[in-house]
């Protein structure tokens, strides 16, 4: 069976061939970190029945996408591969057998307005949301998903009551200042940027609480995340214990926070990354049951990167000097809406800088999509 490393590169390389165009623009040898479209669809085929289905689903709707925005239907049958891994997981759904007459419908659809792909994105997740539900023999109607918008870029797809945009900036205060001062670094390349918006229906805040936790994106996503969790905070003026040891865990249930030390590890294409974030989660109205809740917002953004490993370099410092991010979940007249937002830029290892711009376009929408999956199954 494939291995967890081959798993998360066999997603990613998915990901990087929908992309692939813009991304060979930045970096003409980035393809070589990459599999084969056919060896990824290999390697995610090969599971055992037990297995979780998550980077499958995440594969079919983001080919589904990607289909729809270039037309080639040389990817039908890569879809259809992966489509029978899901039948089989799914055995139990009424309607798993349909799933390819529901994905020939989207591609048959006349509309090829610049919003097609995101709806067709929208309608494949719908579909694999309706199997999950059956399968699952799940209490009540399942959610509906109304609307979906995706952007590269800072803006976000689209605001609510006349809101705009985060102004916010590329840095971040430097917590540990007395440990080692920061070392900043003047880029020519523009950090990676992403947005999107997705309105559900037939769901409430509530339902939506545990899966926009931070502290759980290591179970629940761990096609990227190693380790995430809140740090004990630091005595005053305390330096860095350590920049290869990662910091201690703060184990006590917390509702909300603000202003907290996060620690993540997340991998990217054979490199993992240590992250210090400054964050904060947030439940309104304050004190409210959860039946009451009427927004969740989570924000972060990077104080330091620790280091960055990979089996062949070994630890080295530093690697990622832009990370920033969040959701914002509200309800709305029509449901509840959520928007995701990430932002985020490589410097190390230097001699793949341009490498490393061009995977960030494939980690932001991979990011910003696992988040949605998170709420969606």
């Amino acid at each position: 069976m494939p291995s967890v490393e081959q798993r998360r590169k066999a997603l990613t390389s998915i990901y990087f061939h929908g992309r692939r165009e813009q991304i060979e623009r930045l970096s003409v040898t980035v393809s070589r970190r990459m599999m084969p479209l056919e060896t990824a669809i290999d390697v995610l085929e090969a599971r055992e029945s037990k297995d979780d289905v998550r980077d499958v689903r995440m594969a079919v709707v983001d080919l589904v996408r990607t289909r729809a925005g270039n037309g080639r239907s040389r990817l039908d049958r890569h879809i259809q591969r992966l489509t029978g891994t899901l039948k089989s997981h799914y055995s139990e759904a009424p309607q798993v057998d349909f799933l390819d007459e529901a994905f020939t419908r989207i591609f048959d659809r006349a509309d090829r307005s610049p919003q097609y792909p995101d709806d067709a994105y929208r309608e494949a997740l719908a579909h694999m949301q309706r199997i999950h539900h059956q399968h699952h023999k799940k209490d009540g109607e399942p959610l509906t998903i109304e609307r979906h918008e995706s952007r590269s870029g800072k803006a976000p797809p689209f605001a609510l009551d006349g809101e705009k945009a985060d102004a916010s900036t590329d840095t971040a205060p430097d917590l540990f200042a007395a440990d080692r001062p920061r070392q900043e670094q003047e880029l020519s390349r523009p950090p990676a940027s992403g947005t999107s918006g997705t309105l559900f229906q037939n769901v409430t805040v509530k339902a939506f609480l545990d899966a926009l936790d931070p502290r759980k994106w290591t179970d629940h996503a761990p096609e990227l995340w190693n380790a995430s969790y809140l740090v004990v905070p630091p005595a005053a003026g305390a330096p860095l214990r350590s920049r290869k040891d990662p910091p201690e865990e703060d184990k006590a249930a917390k509702q909300r926070w603000v202003d907290r030390l996060f620690y993540e590890d997340v991998h990217v294409l054979g490199y993992d990354y240590r992250n210090l974030l400054l964050s904060s989660f947030s439940r309104k109205p304050e004190g409210a049951p959860d039946e009451e809740l009427t927004s969740i917002e989570f924000e972060y953004r990077e104080v330091d990167c620790l280091n960055h490993e990979s089996k062949i370099f070994g630890i080295r410092d530093g690697g990622i000097d832009v990370d920033r991010g969040g959701a914002i979940c509200r309800a709305v007249d029509k449901g509840v809406h959520v928007e995701f937002s990430k932002t985020v830029r490589f410097t190390e290892p230097a001699f793949a800088q341009s490498e490393l711009a061009a995977l960030s376009k494939v980690l932001v929408p991979l990011t910003l999509d696992s988040w949605l999956h998170l709420l969606v199954f």
